[in-house]
């Protein structure tokens, strides 16, 4: 918005003397012994000096400006979003039998043809491809093998993967044609979840699972199987979509030709279906990364603008609790070099001491002219991305002259009650901030110097709290623009100084979801040779940036969320909304304490959890990495002197008996079946309840509820071609009939049990 231009007028524009006139006539009917309404009485100056300032403020709230929402909006941390890449796997063929040991490293460019368009997309990790494929697929569960090698291969067919019901020792086995080659053995599983409600969300909050499971891999060489080194497992123990990394030892002999996943020990909340097992997929982003790229010189005006060239420009937030990938190093040979190279009392030195003796010995070898190997990289990613939960990593000296902004201070100022999520992102930013030419902040990486020596400027939402020699700029994404300071806010770069931009990613945003069956090929000439790709599923996650009026949208949905827990329904909602979990009920049962049951526990917060599960699992219990997934949620957002426990529900059979007398000419076989359908749903711990008011109406029975035979007598009693019903008993878990009510525990459900009907 310019300087002179003016937001319409849309509030109501009533002048002073309408103002003024209205207040006049309203006096007669508030105040009739009120006579005199000319100007000198005192009455009428105060009601022209109110109607002053009304039209004053009238006029000053018609100019609340998109400027002025947008720090509204930073009052409650809220920012609107900028564009998103669109991310996808792409699986790839060999074009011949050229096709060997390949390894395509992240950063790397692939090419999209859309309707005679090319899109650069971005390989996002580290990936070999291999000149095997899967020859044949099978499960074994118990006694019973089952050959899932079509259904591997066909679309929209998808298999349980250890069976419907697996347990301990039950076998996922691959057969490959030719051998596999000794490294890195990539396997991506695509997961069937269209029939599951989507997993929870709270936040921005990352997903940390548990599993429940926990798998085996291993390979068969000279007839005897031997374990994997698996290096990386983003499906969670096939919990999630995701993508295997093992690691195939060179042997003196034997091919292998075989890999076998097997259940060593735990149980799926939800079984997984697999849609299919792929190699040689590669997961892409829709981003094109640009590398030192001259922007211009200074004129060393004040407020001088220079545009990036591209955009939209990518621009995360500065502080995300996620992991480092691959593709976030921008210098790998610089960022090993200083940390190889590290003096004491520095952020290298602290990096230096909180790694293993054997990246280091690694890191001592490597010659530093030339680039590391891919193993090396993912031993030293592995390494910082496992000090982003450290709450010793910062040291006030060590990190004195690393350049942060306020935020960042005071969130160190306040490291004590950081949630782990707050540790996460706070480390990530100080291992970004102390290498900033060699790791990306997820923002472009500007720099000013004389051609050769080169100070990166950092990126500020304003120059409100910025000093005469603060290096700072403001980017705008949408236009492809930075802008630097004034010299009292913000520092002016020196005239006839370079600038570049060291770094930067573009994004077309929402344009990059592009729909299953895409061609990609790599940029580069040798791999373009060999292998041609598609896009097996449609790419998803691109978003264009989210306007003010969204993020007020989202403000207010943000506002009514729930982020500490202090009542009962606090806890239910949080386990409710665990980040990647799909729980579906949840129970906060108060001063309870599970190692205590008899007694009254204060302090004690005891949630109950019961997970998602596909038809036919009457009783779905949640495994212990499904209970430590809850508990580590609700633990972040709990009141520190809460004595929290999460624990699985105990369920109950109720077994129901009684005497019916039908009504004539129904039939007894379908009065039967409809009067044991009707006590089933109303039993149901999931969804009882859902023919009336019984139960929790159709949310599932109320935990700790009891059972009634008064309620049976009235649901059989409703049942067409019932009569009237007698003698009703309940047994509660196998247990002596009886036509008393059964409780039940509060952290109990009941299930339908064996029921016996005798007509009269």
């Amino acid at each position: 918005m310019g300087l002179l231009e003016q937001p319409e007028l849309d509030l109501d524009d009533k002048s002073f003397d309408e103002l003024v006139q209205e207040a006049r006539t309203l006096i007669s009917r508030y105040c009739p012994e009120w006579t005199d309404h000319n100007i000198h009485d005192p009455g009428i100056t105060f009601i022209e000096l109110f109607a002053w300032l009304a039209e004053m403020q009238i006029y000053q709230l018609d100019r609340i400006t998109e400027n002025n929402y947008r720090k509204f909006l930073e009052l409650v941390n809220i920012f609107p979003g900028t564009q998103k890449p669109a991310k996808v796997d792409v699986t790839f063929e060999p074009k011949g039998a050229g096709l060997v040991h390949e390894t395509v490293t992240a950063g790397e460019k692939i090419v999209a043809l859309v309707d005679g368009e090319q899109m650069v997309f971005e390989v996002e990790l580290d990936t070999v491809l291999i000149p095997s494929t899967i020859r044949k697929v099978t499960t074994r569960t118990g006694s019973r093998t089952i050959d899932n090698t079509e259904a591997n291969a066909t679309e929209h067919v998808y298999f349980a993967a250890f069976g419907e019901h697996p347990s301990p020792g039950a076998e996922l086995t691959l057969d490959f044609e030719p051998e596999l080659p000794p490294g890195e053995i990539q396997l991506t599983f695509n997961l069937f979840e269209d029939d599951l409600t989507l997993p929870g969300r709270h936040g921005a909050e990352s997903t940390d699972i548990n599993p429940s499971v926990i798998l085996e891999w291993q390979f068969h060489r000279n007839g005897k199987w031997e374990r994997f080194a698996v290096r990386s497992d983003t499906t969670q123990s096939l919990t999630l979509s995701g993508r295997v990394t093992l690691e195939l030892p060179s042997g003196n002999s034997g091919d292998v030709k075989s890999i076998r996943c097997r259940i060593a020990e735990g149980r799926y909340e939800i079984p997984p279906m697999v849609e299919c097992i792929l190699i040689n997929t590669v997961p892409v982003i829709q981003v094109e990364t640009s590398r030192d790229v001259p922007l211009g010189e200074s004129t060393g005006m004040p407020g001088q603008t220079l545009s990036i060239g591209k955009k939209p420009v990518m621009a995360r937030r500065v502080f995300e609790a996620q992991r480092f990938l691959p593709g976030d190093i921008i210098d790998w040979q610089l960022l090993l070099g200083r940390i190889k190279s590290h003096a004491s009392e520095t952020p290298e030195k602290r990096i230096w001491d909180r790694l293993a003796s054997s990246i280091r010995s690694r890191i001592k070898d490597w010659d530093g002219a030339h680039m590391p190997d891919p193993a090396m990289k993912s031993s030293v990613l592995g390494a910082l991305n496992g000090m982003l939960g450290d709450t010793t990593l910062y040291d006030e000296t060590a990190f004195s002259k690393v350049r942060m902004l306020d935020s960042a201070s005071l969130l160190i100022r306040r490291m004590d009650i950081l949630n782990e999520a707050g540790v996460r992102s706070l480390n990530r930013y100080l291992i970004q901030a102390a290498f900033p030419d060699a790791i990306s902040p997820g923002r472009p990486v500007i720099q000013v110097g004389d051609g050769t020596l080169w100070e990166t400027w950092t990126e500020v939402r304003d120059f409100e709290s910025s000093g005469p020699s603060d290096a700072h700029y403001v980017l705008d994404a949408g236009a492809g623009e930075i802008t630097f300071g004034n010299g009292l806010n913000g520092k002016i770069p020196g005239k006839d100084a370079v600038i570049r931009a060291h770094f930067f990613q573009t994004t077309l945003g929402r344009r990059g979801n592009l729909r299953q069956g895409v061609t990609f090929r790599f940029e580069t000439q040798e791999l373009m040779d060999k292998v041609i790709g598609k896009n097996l599923r449609d790419a998803a996650g691109g978003e264009d940036a989210e306007s003010v009026e969204d993020a007020k949208g989202r403000a207010r949905r943000d506002l009514r969320t729930v982020y500490r827990a202090i009542t009962p329904k606090d806890y239910e909602q949080l386990a409710l909304d665990t980040p990647g979990l799909r729980v579906r009920r949840a129970k906060a049962v108060e001063n309870y304490h599970p190692g205590y049951p008899c007694v009254e526990f204060p302090g004690s917060v005891t949630v109950v959890v019961v997970p998602y599960a596909r038809k036919g699992d009457a009783t779905p219990m949640p495994g212990n990495g499904f209970l430590k997934t809850v508990f580590d949620h609700l633990d972040t957002h709990r009141l520190i002197t809460t004595d929290l426990h999460v624990i699985k529900p105990e369920y109950i059979s109720i077994s129901v008996k009684c005497s019916i007398k039908r009504r004539k000419k129904s039939s007894q076989k379908e009065v039967e079946k409809r009067v044991i359908d009707r006590i089933n749903r109303f039993l149901d711990p999931l969804s009882g309840g859902e023919e009336g008011n019984y139960g929790d109406k159709g949310k599932g029975w109320p935990f700790g509820r009891a059972v009634y035979p008064s309620e049976i007598y009235q649901i059989i009693d409703e049942v067409e071609g019932v009569d009237y019903v007698t003698r009703v008993t309940i047994a509660a878990g196998g247990g002596r009939d009886s036509g008393e009510p059964v409780k039940i525990p509060e952290y109990g459900l009941v299930y339908p049990g064996e029921h016996q009907i005798t007509f009269i």
